[in-house]
């Protein structure tokens, strides 16, 4: 069991920019659309912003929300990344077309941490983590795990992800929505929850008509609202939440 300090959160997801937005999702989790407006990051250069995809800019905007630092580790999560980007490379290779350079190195899982790093000049350790439906929960742990064995006093960690193509939906047990949210983990200051990762005892089949929502969605929902547990399960594992 894992115990941890969340200092501080912020996220965005359709019709949720504020803290109010989110006390009010937590409420009733349900969203009538997948798309989001992204706000301008008017800390990004603007010949930089142009070339950002609407994944980089979610991710860029939540984990600048969180923290007025630019000298913090990060971790970035993503399940699938900015697949727009991979689809595209993939369809160009089986139409035997030149593929860009510039386009793989943008679709890399961890080139949204690379690009963030350079417009805020942190120059302090990044990882990036994509783990299937778990990718929240094994950020969070690899957070912790680090925040730990370190002399910092916090990290930082941003769960990235927009709804996939069509195509591949039919792989999805998850809600498609576009969303970024990031948290704060301390040392010292924060709000102590606990978390407990037990191995599923059989393969989870969602309901069948309505996918939960992303696990990062659900922790929202539930660090807002203030229940005693959340409980979340995969198919390889049971997630369960407390408050301290």
């Amino acid at each position: 069991m894992l115990k941890i300090r969340i200092k501080s959160v912020s996220g965005i997801a359709p019709g949720l920019t504020t803290q109010a937005h989110w006390q009010q999702f937590s409420a009733n989790p349900v969203f009538a659309q997948t798309e989001v407006e992204v706000p301008k990051l008017s800390f990004v250069p603007a010949m930089q912003r142009r070339r950002l995809s609407p994944f980089a800019r979610l991710c860029c905007y939540s984990l600048n929300q969180l923290t007025e630092r630019n000298d913090i580790a990060t971790v970035f999560a993503t399940r699938c990344g900015d697949l727009e980007k991979t689809d595209q490379l993939i369809v160009d290779a089986c139409q035997k077309q030149p593929l860009s350079p510039t386009q793989f190195g943008l679709s890399v899982h961890n080139a949204v941490a690379g690009q963030y790093s350079i417009f805020t000049e942190n120059k302090q350790p990044s990882t990036t983590i994509s783990a299937s439906h778990d990718t929240f929960h094994f950020a969070i742990i690899d957070a912790q795990t680090r925040l730990m064995q370190s002399s910092d006093d916090e990290i930082a960690v941003v769960c990235t992800d927009v709804a996939v193509p069509e195509k591949y939906t039919s792989y999805m047990k998850e809600q498609q929505v576009n969303y970024s949210v990031a948290l704060l983990l301390s040392k010292r200051e924060g709000r102590e929850l606990s978390l407990q990762q037990n191995a599923a005892t059989q393969e989870y089949q969602p309901p069948q008509n309505t996918l939960p929502l992303p696990q990062a969605l659900q922790f929202m929902a539930w660090y807002f609202n203030q229940q005693a547990a959340l409980s979340i399960t995969s198919d390889t594992h049971q997630w369960l939440w407390r408050h301290v």
